[in-house]
């Protein structure tokens, strides 16, 4: 019966970067998936979101953007106050025009893309943290290569 000694840790080590390199990557990701706007994973900037949104957007909905936009804390004084002016005219006019509703669904997305930072930053680091440990055991093998290349 042959007995089998276990790997010693440096022989094991790029496998144990690589295996919790990709945990902490999951990691991430389902953090940006649990916290991030579902508009905001779905359109690439507010630009096309404001393509694909805009031409069927419902004067109902356009007073719950522009509520939204209201009521942010984040919500720059101008556009708040622009965002409150609007709001008041749709009751006037059913029609809101079209640069009306550009302004709100890019105010309305840009508030959306920096609701949740602090969930956003800490993904990234945990992104940040998972895709560095990967890759540590390909950038080892690559100075050893070199090294032995340059003897």
């Amino acid at each position: 019966m042959q007995t089998t000694t276990p790997a010693n840790f440096s022989e094991a080590a790029p496998i144990y970067l690589i295996y919790f390199g990709l945990c902490i990557f999951s990691v991430g990701v389902v953090i940006y998936q649990l916290l991030c706007s579902e508009v905001v994973k779905r359109y690439d900037d507010h630009i096309s979101y404001v393509i694909a949104v805009a031409p069927n957007l419902s004067q109902f909905e356009c007073e719950h953007i522009l509520q939204r936009i209201i009521a942010s804390p984040s919500t720059v004084a101008g556009a708040r106050s622009r965002a409150d002016l609007l709001l008041k005219s749709i009751h006037l006019s059913p029609d809101v025009g079209r640069e009306n509703r550009v302004f709100a669904l890019t105010e309305f997305y840009n508030l959306l893309n920096t609701e949740n930072w602090v969930g956003r930053l800490i993904s990234s680091i945990f992104l940040a943290v998972g895709a560095i440990l990967i890759l540590l055991p390909t950038i080892i093998t690559f100075g050893l290569i070199v090294g032995s290349l340059a003897r």
